[in-house]
């Protein structure tokens, strides 16, 4: 008996995860807090979600693919980890954090006279979420999320997924 409707491979989970990164990124061009803090928790549980998907793969292919390794090999993997185990359970207690913090910044564009500046016009000035490791690497969130499915789908198709 499956719980999970439509998913049913690891494969299928990166393509969810896709759709999770499509609406962190429309949330982030709208400018919406509140829809980007429901799309980062979204992205971060399903990308952490797809190591038990893909241990269970390799598993059942007998591959010496170490995927706790490979995860614990890639910042961005570990940073959806802990975004996710941190949304979930409010804090983390079972493991030493590698992520510090997720924070939201903007910068403000002051144009000179006759200047414009795309994006900002109207008072309109767009934030940028950035994810701070402990060891001070700094993942912003476009690229966090594009690194995050690609080295994702790197592993599922070296596992033949």
């Amino acid at each position: 008996m499956s719980l999970v409707f439509n998913i049913s491979n690891a494969r299928d989970l990166l393509n969810k995860l896709r759709r999770d990164q499509s609406r962190l990124l429309t949330a982030l061009s709208a400018n919406d807090e509140e829809a980007i803090g429901d799309a980062l928790f979204d992205f971060a549980v399903t990308g952490h979600s797809i190591k038990d998907w893909a241990k269970k793969a390799a598993a059942l292919q007998s591959s010496s693919v170490d995927v706790e390794a490979f995860v614990h090999g890639h910042v961005p993997l570990q940073a959806c980890r802990d975004i996710a185990n941190s949304s979930k359970h409010h804090s983390i207690t079972q493991y030493v954090v590698a992520t510090a913090r997720v924070y939201a910044s903007c910068n403000a564009v002051f144009p000179t006279s006759g200047e414009s500046t795309t994006g900002v016009e109207h008072g309109f000035v767009p934030i940028k979420i950035k994810i701070v490791m402990t060891d001070g690497i700094k993942l912003e969130i476009r690229q966090f999320s594009d690194d995050v499915v690609s080295v994702w789908d790197s592993l599922l198709t070296a596992l033949g997924i």
